[in-house]
């Protein structure tokens, strides 16, 4: 314990200090004292007391809210009562006396009292006579058949016997609002007992809350109980002119806005209408003006305190510093260390020399990390990221100079095989060869890039027709016609290509490489080692009518890819992929069949059908006992912007009894960034729920800290293109991961295919895999195989 405060003692002893430690002490000092003591006084003093002024202002603004509404309680009631106490009014109960109407109930009454209904009501219950007003059209439009059912459900509300009873207040019909009074209908000189009701009413929608807020100079609109937040501050509201209970609560929406909300009991006494009233702040921005004109001060003084300071530093250390630099300089052109100051065995003698070498460091490294995030390790051609940034760019330029363009994919035959053969080692030596052979093919103006696996694409700018294009495919096939020297072995291995060409297949990038896609499918369905140009037939062998018939026929199936845990080798999660099975065309790629889906609209049907298959599945499973594992299913843009679609989600839990858990959604990164704000406040949503949200194929679109961080999201899975690169250039993963762990957020990866992958991906940290290094995607009977394993 001595030699510690012995230590500490040295450390901070005056004498032995340097010149930068006392100068850093000081000023730490000093400016941390005077920006606290400014921070207790503009927030805890000066601006707290702006803010309870305000909230004191709204209170007020509140009441006049209240005040306004219950005096159209109280118009309302009088219009009631006035006609219900009219002998015409007695007589018509008896006699329907058509002249009663058209004197009494005409459509300008209906104007001047401002008045949308009127209905009368014998002791029976018989709906005598009854009438409801646009008041912004100005003509009589039909009785709301849902408020003849409220009032034939709520009877008792309704049932004034007593001449002196008589009732108003708020009602709710679905999404409608309204303020009633009910009269009870009385003999001449208000003798004997009711012998029926009047019910007049008004509507509480938006064009009212527009004209009270006219009349208050307040934002007024209806609000959801929801909105109330649990750290509003509840207020206490007295109106003599309200007889139920009033709730109201204030609370800061924003720097700009102040809000208030108000909750009103309807006739059953319960919360039925909230009503929110916003305005400016006033009182609070002239509080942060003060504030801002005080610290404004406060720094001007702080300038010249630092000024001040600078000048003491210049006379006591930069005089000292200058005749360092000034022996440093003599040392460095006459190589004399004798000409250098006894001051150069301070802190300050090596400072030059070793910026320069952080900063070369620096640069060296940057070039690296921007390098190998552009280009694949093993080939060096540029990625698939980079090649959209390259390709895109030139697209625009073609379109811009009216040429054409071509997309060349590039698919090695039976790579697989050799790779199973001979190791990954000669397959990845075999895909280097391959990228450097089309490199000598393909012209210096056009893009290379290698996509993954044995997938390469070239992008082709500079052409003048379709033929020059088709020569160069030509080329490569007969390129690909000579054997590759590998470790003293000759591989002979063939190319398939698909073309597509701009603006004839496609006016942007993705559709053209979808398109060539297509076409080299074909190549190497039919022969391989040759080429073909995209045709609309290719991809058009499908149509809408096929796709519904096989959500009717049952030709649409649900497969499952397990995700493992790497270290434990259990089942912890498991993907639900949409397959189809043609009785005639055999299984088609969810690629050639999912944008038919989205183009015709069938997407809703087909992903509500995939969304309650996997549940109703993994309920079936939770009862057969297998452990409890969460499903994730993935969502397309079109579902996730329908109006319908929480309704829908919850409607399938429901139905499926499954908890919500054990649901897990996947949407892409162009998904979420499409109408941000309303995607995040879904998103809010369904967590709310209790399901997970997951971002798929992460890395592959515009990957950003910021969007992480504002949206609700609960995993990131990790692209297959970087499972290809992960052995040689772990740089992109490991910094996923350790940015998705400091955001609190899961990480999944994706296309784990051998063990090398495997072994640097949970090196890195992360657990959970999915690949056909443990099992491709599989039918249902198939994987319940696997859980009777895992269990």
């Amino acid at each position: 314990m001595k030699s510690v405060l012995e230590r500490y003692k040295l450390l901070f002893n005056p004498k032995t200090m340097n010149i930068h430690k006392k100068f850093t002490i000081f000023l730490f000092l000093i400016s941390s004292f005077m920006y606290i003591l400014l921070g207790i006084l503009t927030h805890t003093i000066v601006l707290g007391s702006y803010e309870e002024r305000e909230q004191q202002d709204m209170n007020k603004q509140i009441e006049r809210v209240v005040k306004f509404l219950g005096h159209e309680l109280y118009e309302l009631d009088l219009i009631g009562r006035e006609y219900a106490m009219r002998d015409d009014t007695y007589n018509f109960l008896y006699d329907k006396n058509q002249d009663y109407i058209d004197r009494s109930i005409a459509d300008n009454f209906f104007v001047y009292s401002r008045l949308n209904i009127f209905i009368l009501i014998d002791t029976e219950g018989n709906v005598v006579f009854k009438k409801a007003f646009d008041l912004e059209e100005k003509i009589e439009v039909p009785i709301s058949e849902n408020l003849l059912r409220y009032i034939a459900k709520h009877q008792s509300l309704f049932d004034s016997s007593e001449k002196s009873d008589g009732i108003v207040g708020f009602i709710t019909l679905q999404d409608e609002h309204m303020i009633v009074s009910v009269s009870p209908i009385l003999a001449r000189h208000f003798q004997g007992s009711s012998h029926g009701i009047l019910i007049v009413g008004r509507h509480i929608d938006e064009n009212k809350l527009a004209l009270l807020s006219e009349q208050t100079q307040l934002s007024i609109s209806f609000a959801d109980d929801r909105e109330k937040h649990q750290s509003l501050k509840q207020i206490s509201i007295s109106s003599t002119l309200f007889k139920r209970k009033l709730h109201a609560w204030i609370g800061s929406g924003d720097k700009k806005y102040i809000d208030g909300y108000i909750s009103i009991n309807d006739m059953k006494e319960k919360s039925d209408l909230m009503l929110k009233v916003k305005t400016q702040r006033k009182i609070y921005s002239q509080g942060r003006t003060t504030i801002f004109y005080f610290i404004f001060v406060t720094v001007f003084l702080s300038i010249i305190f630092l000024t001040s300071v600078w000048f003491f530093m210049n006379r006591v250390i930069f005089n000292r510093l200058n005749i360092l630099m000034l022996g440093l300089h003599k040392m460095g052109k006459y190589s004399d260390a004798s000409r250098v100051s006894l001051l150069s065995k301070d802190e300050f003698s090596a400072l030059e020399d070793e910026f320069h070498n952080m900063i070369e460091a620096i640069e060296i490294s940057q070039k690296q990390i921007i390098h190998q995030a552009q280009h694949d390790i093993l080939t060096n051609l540029p990625n698939r990221r980079y090649f959209y940034e390259q390709a895109e760019a030139l697209l625009r330029k073609a379109h811009d100079e009216n040429r054409i363009a071509a997309v060349l994919f590039i698919d090695l035959d039976h790579f697989k095989s050799i790779n199973d053969s001979f190791a990954h080692r000669v397959g990845d030596l075999l895909l280097q060869a391959a990228a450097k052979r089309l490199k000598t093919v393909a012209p210096e103006e056009s893009i290379l890039s290698r996509l993954g696996g044995d997938e390469f694409l070239v992008f082709l700018s500079e052409i003048e027709s379709v033929v020059e294009a088709e020569a160069i495919a030509k080329q490569i096939i007969k390129s690909f016609s000579k054997p590759f020297k590998i470790d003293d072995r000759q591989l002979v291995i063939t190319a398939s290509i698909g073309m597509s060409i701009y603006p004839l297949d496609g006016a942007d990038l993705e559709v053209l490489i979808n398109n060539a896609d297509i076409a080299m499918y074909k190549v190497k369905k039919e022969t391989k080692n040759n080429y073909k140009l995209y045709k609309s037939d290719m991809r058009n062998r499908l149509s809408g009518d096929m796709l519904r018939k096989a959500l009717e026929r049952d030709e649409l199936m649900v497969y499952y890819q397990p995700q493992i845990n790497g270290c434990t080798q259990k089942i912890e999660g498991m993907e639900a992929l949409l397959r189809w099975k043609h009785p005639k065309l055999g299984m088609i790629s969810p690629f050639e069949f999912i944008p038919l889906a989205e183009e015709t609209g069938l997407i809703v049907l087909i992903g509500e059908w995939v969304l309650r298959e996997a549940c109703l599945q993994n309920k079936k499973w939770q009862n057969a006992g297998y452990k409890n594992i969460c499903v994730s299913v993935n969502i397309s843009s079109i579902q996730l912007m329908r109006q319908d679609f929480m309704e829908s989600v919850k409607g399938i839990l429901d139905e499926t009894n499954l908890e919500t858990s054990y649901l897990e959604l996947e949407i892409t990164e162009s998904i979420a960034l499409h109408k941000a704000d309303a995607v995040i406040f879904k998103l809010q949503k369904l967590r709310d729920m209790g399901i997970r949200i997951t971002i798929d194929d992460f890395g592959t679109g515009y990957s950003s800290l910021s969007y992480l961080e504002r949206f609700p999201i609960d995993c990131l899975k990790i692209d297959k293109m970087f499972m290809n690169n992960i052995v040689h250039n772990p740089t992109i993963p490991k910094v996923i991961i350790g940015m998705a762990k400091s955001l609190g957020i899961s990480v999944i990866a994706e296309g784990v295919e051998t063990k090398e992958q495997l072994e640097e991906v949970t090196k890195l940290g992360c657990l959970i895999i999915q690949g056909y290094l443990f099992s491709e995607p599989l039918p249902v009977d198939k994987l319940g195989e696997l859980l009777r394993e895992n269990k």
